[in-house]
């Protein structure tokens, strides 16, 4: 099937920042019997007219459009799935097609819906059923069915009547399903028109439908309103003639390249954006051998790239338009088949490039404040500052991109800088003055280089490229880290398109490392696909195409994997003014002015040296509402051509902002959607409606300045109170600028934390997974994120190149989980495997906690699965200890000659200690048992931290038969001892249990018990540096001072 790029602008149906399509309902409601059946329909009608700019954003429509529904009376009281549906389509030049998006109750975007699509074709309509994202809408294989009830076509419309089976069943078996619910009363639906034909139109399953260019909108269906009592006579019409309607789904082949047999690579990053690109060039330089693997195909001419205008005025050059800043706008006004995402609900780049290849270049020097308010220490402005002047030194920036230094386009600008500049406003240079920004504005910088885009494909990339241990795979996906217990191992890749790699890429064993840079969305889709993330995503990968090959589920790891999710709230204002002047930047597509086109091609100069759509002038206020946090808006204006007279002022609500945070979540179809909106704290809110009351104030003075939105004499906060926050508009208030998806923090989210990666940007509980991307920022910066990312991808590339090697791991050494030391672990050394054992409970504690499973190496001959208690190899001297006990974990044997201890860790939810008073009861030495008691001295902390987690048992007596043990650190906060005071936690655990029934043991124990009972105090032994504390051989010591560890004698 041949896909196409189209619907990248039904970002549709209410996904696109025009506030007017994407937050009412334009539609005039009414009903309508159509005389051929005489069935009565609920319609909603859209606009005949002239349509806004180049139709795909236009509420209104040439011919118009008209849907009407009928459902059964008790579609009220009684979830209905099927109704009875109208369309009237137009057709301006003689051809078009007409859609309809089934929405739920809160939306109607286009991702993740149903989409019925229908054309004429010799006299009859064709239909055919579609889902999908903003690229590539796919073929829907649920069981929603069309029965044709009447149809007809003339010169200028046609109209279809139709029955509509399972429609409000979303069950395409490669999704998640969902069902509409009728009885709620109502739910949202979308429309979109094209003027142009589909190719293939006979073909439902393989016609090609050209993005909407003739209207698309959103309307509500009351479900009171379009009930009827009769349509159970209605829908049982036999239908008049013979529909065509397609559903099969067709599957993409492509030819691959051969993955290089006996090859591995130290370093593996994913995903050739914001920070994969600077990631791979920068570990490069270490002389280590680098693989950078991104899905997507060449964007700029430099890297191979093909994608040009199909006028052909850029043909013969050494440029696409991804190298032409006037064509930055080109994703959002039709793109091009394999751009845009298609596996995500949200609009971004898959190209070599990323976001910085499809964006709009704007780069800003940070204010120190992001970092300092965002990031923990070790993260701040003064930590990233050499990091940042080496950015700024590779890419400096300009603010006056054309190559004659002169600025184009400015009739917007000069309007609101001169009204900003009266109220007493500061202009500045937005770069020199990184921390100036509160009611300040600017020219407008950009990552541009020599009137091209720049950016981190003409440098980083260019600088990588030069060295013969760098290598590049495009078009290439991942679709899941191999690994072994925490430590991967290689990736299996799939090709995306031809040329693409197939099967498994191998890391260098033992040392190599794996950095994910995949955005704010794919990240966390790699992540769950290898078994990293919350246990409700695993499951839904588990019952996907992967599950057959997915990781054993006693190797997933319960990380906030897709939580914290975050983006800039975007609150858009519009104004007129005769001034304003409109460039048309979706004509220069194709059809460039003459003499502009010569003067870029010639001499890099002009409009086209500048990004669409005349962006500036950039300016910002912060503002601190009643919770007394301060707010950083961004207001970013430009003149778009929906009113040729108007420009559009876009608030970004950045730095301060409260949330609430979002979620992003995976479907059964491996697609990515924010399934928990961001947004909507009270205190948020009301900075923006100041925001927007001190515009209002400070353009006053303009003459002739009108404002569109908000309405003359309407305050910030009733503007606000009419644009509420829901699915419905979530096109309108979002930026695009979406990260955090991978937080980077301290609190570890394997311990109940917040946080996926420490701040070595290490994956929790594996020592050799990284994240570097937008998904690690805690929190959102004051304006667009692209340095901010590059920044961070230097700073975490030195980081992550002053770890210690990884080491081969010796026999039962940890190798993963909860606590494992991932900063100085390593692979099992060969024959060894890393293999889960059995689950421990403590006795003695409160409720019995119970903890983690611990990965350990272990050899081929005494490996155990999950539900196996192994036996004790005799060749260690030792009697079987009741090995059935169900409560005995898998044993680790002590022997003078291993003294290697392991960890035992705690379950992975969370489990509060801060006011624990531990009771230590019948502490007793018995033959088979030995009782340890882990000590925590005062300190200002309230957990210990998460990488320090093992304790190397050196000696202990031994009596009369082999004692089994394993070392463990347990993250206590401070609590009361037995005198009252804040003085230590102490929590203890009895290893074996003697055979019940045999009179000379139990008189052993009461012998022994009486001598404990007389012992009044314990003989301590502190561990400092001279004993270490290890794991695997490597010396750790971050604890010293903080515990000890005491015997009972």
């Amino acid at each position: 099937m041949r896909l196409s790029s189209l619907f990248c602008g039904m970002i549709a149906i209410s996904s696109y920042a025009i506030r007017e399509v994407s937050c009412q309902d334009f539609a005039l409601h009414g009903y309508y019997t159509e005389p051929n059946t005489g069935i009565t329909f609920y319609t909603s009608n859209e606009v005949n007219g002239t349509i806004v700019g180049d139709g795909e954003l236009s509420w209104v429509s040439q011919g118009g459009y008209t849907f009407g529904m009928a459902l059964p009376p008790s579609a009220l009281t009684t979830d209905s799935y099927d109704y009875l549906g109208l369309i009237i389509g137009s057709l301006p030049n003689g051809t078009g097609w007409s859609g309809v998006v089934h929405g739920q109750q809160l939306s109607a975007s286009m991702p993740g819906h149903l989409l019925l699509i229908a054309w004429p074709y010799n006299g009859q309509i064709i239909t055919s059923f579609r889902y999908g994202s903003y690229a590539t809408p796919i073929n829907y294989g649920g069981s929603a069915s069309v029965t044709q009830l009447y149809s007809s076509v003339n010169s200028t419309h046609w109209v279809l009547v139709y029955k509509c089976t399972n429609c409000f069943k979303f069950d395409d078996p490669s999704e998640t399903a969902y069902n509409v619910s009728t009885s709620a009363g109502g739910f949202e639906y979308g429309w979109a028109q094209n003027i142009g034909a589909p190719e293939n139109p006979s073909d439902p399953a393989n016609a090609v439908i050209y993005q909407h260019n003739n209207g698309m909108g959103e309307f509500s269906i009351n479900v009171a309103s379009a009930t009827h009592s009769s349509y159970s006579q209605w829908a049982t019409r036999t239908a008049t003639i013979t529909a065509t309607t397609g559903t099969a789904t067709a599957t993409a082949t492509y030819s691959t390249s051969p993955i290089p047999t006996s090859t591995s690579y130290d370093y593996i990053v994913v995903g050739g954006g914001a920070g994969g690109v600077p990631m791979a060039d920068k570990l490069a330089q270490s002389g280590k051998s680098v693989l950078l693997i991104e899905k997507g195909v060449a964007s700029s001419a430099r890297w191979g790239g093909t994608i040009r205008p199909e006028s052909g005025w850029l043909s013969g050059t050494n440029l696409t338009w991804f190298d032409v800043p006037g064509e930055c706008n080109r994703i959002w006004h039709g793109g091009t088949v394999g751009v845009a995402c298609d596996d995500i609900d949200q609009m971004a780049g898959c190209v070599l490039g990323g976001g910085t290849a499809v964006n709009a270049g704007l780069w800003w020097n940070p204010d120190p404040s992001d970092w300092d308010y965002n990031f923990p220490p070790g993260w701040q402005s003064k930590d990233v500052a050499a990091a940042t002047s080496r950015v700024f030194s590779t890419i400096p920036g300009t603010d006056h991109p054309s190559m004659d230094g002169k600025l184009y386009l400015q009739s917007g600008y000069n309007i609101v800088a001169g009204g900003l500049k009266n109220a007493g406003w500061t202009n500045v240079t937005a770069n020199s003055v990184p921390a100036q920004k509160n009611r300040t504005f600017a020219y407008t910088p950009y990552m541009y280089i020599n009137g091209e885009r720049g950016g981190p494909l003409a440098t980083y990339l260019v600088d990588a490229n030069k060295r013969s241990n760098f290598h590049m795979w495009l078009n290439t996906s991942v679709k899941r880290i191999i690994r072994d217990g925490g430590h991967a191992t290689g990736l299996l890749v799939e090709a995306t398109n031809n040329g693409g790699r197939q099967g498994v890429v191998n890391l260098t064993a033992v040392t190599g490392r794996v950095i994910i840079s995949a955005g704010a969305f794919g990240t966390p889709k790699l992540l769950f696909r290898s078994g990293i993330g919350p246990t409700d995503q695993l499951n839904v990968v588990l019952s996907s195409t992967d599950g057959p090959t997915m990781i054993n589920s006693s190797y997933w790891y319960n990380l906030p994997v897709g939580y914290n999710l975050d983006d800039h709230l975007n609150t858009d204002a519009q104004i007129s003014h005769p001034n304003i002047s409109y460039y048309d930047w979706v004509a220069a597509w194709n059809s460039p002015i003459t003499a502009d086109a010569t003067s870029y091609l010639t001499k890099r100069t002009g409009p086209l040296a500048q990004a669409a759509p005349d962006i500036g002038p950039m300016f910002w206020e912060q503002i601190t509402p009643g919770d007394g946090i301060p707010r950083a808006i961004q207001w970013t204006a430009r003149v778009e051509g929906d009113i040729p007279t108007a420009m559009t002022l876009s608030s970004y609500l950045g730095r301060g902002q409260v949330g609430p945070r979002g979620r992003t979540t995976i479907s059964k179809g491996l697609t990515m959607s924010v399934s928990t909106m961001p947004w909507g704290n009270t205190y948020d809110l009301a900075a923006i409606a100041t925001a927007i009351d001190h515009l209002v104030a400070a353009l006053s003075t303009v003459k002739n300045l009108t404002f569109i939105y908000p309405p003359p004499g309407t305050t910030g906060a009733q503007y606000l109170a009419s644009i509420p926050l829901s699915y419905a508009n979530i096109g309108s208030r979002r930026a695009n600028h979406w990260l955090g998806t991978a937080k980077l923090g301290t609190d570890s989210g394997l311990l109940g934390g917040t946080s996926v990666v420490d701040l070595n940007t290490l994956v929790y509980g594996t020592d050799n997974i990284h994240v570097v991307d937008a998904s690690i920022f805690p929190g959102m910066p004051s304006t667009n994120p692209s340095s901010l990312i590059v920044i961070a991808a230097e700073h975490a590339s030195q980081k992550i190149l002053a770890l210690p090697a990884l080491k081969a791991l010796p026999q039962y050494a940890q190798c993963g989980g909860l606590y494992f030391n991932f900063t100085s672990g390593g692979a099992c050394a060969a024959p060894y495997r890393c293999v889960v054992g059995n689950s421990l409970v403590i006795p003695y504690s409160p409720s019995h906690i119970h903890l983690n499973q611990p990965h350990t190496c272990t050899p081929p001959s005494h490996s155990f699965t999950n539900n196996q208690t192994p036996r004790i190899p005799n060749h260690l001297g030792c009697k079987d200890s009741n090995p059935t006990n169900p409560r005995r974990e898998s044993a680790t044997p002590y022997h003078p000659s291993n003294k290697q201890a392991l960890n035992i860790q705690p379950r992975l939810q969370p489990i509060n200690f801060s006011n624990f008073k531990f009771q230590v009861s019948s502490l007793h030495s018995l033959t088979h048992s030995l009782t340890l008691s882990l000590s925590f001295l005062l300190a200002p902390f309230t957990l210990l931290p998460s990488h320090t987690h093992i304790i190397q048992i050196s000696k202990f007596p031994i009596s009369k038969s082999c004692l089994y043990s394993r070392g463990f650190v347990l993250p206590l906060a401070r609590g009361e001892g037995r005198d009252g005071k804040e003085s230590m936690n102490a929590i203890s655990w009895r290893r074996g249990e003697e055979r019940r029934g045999e009179k000379r043991r139990g008189e052993e124990r009461r012998e022994r018990r009486v001598r404990n009972q007389k012992r009044v105090e314990l003989s301590r032994w502190r561990l400092g540096f001279s004993l270490g504390f290890s794991l695997g051989g490597a010396g750790c010591g971050l604890l010293d001072g903080f515990f000890e560890l005491v015997w009972r004698i």
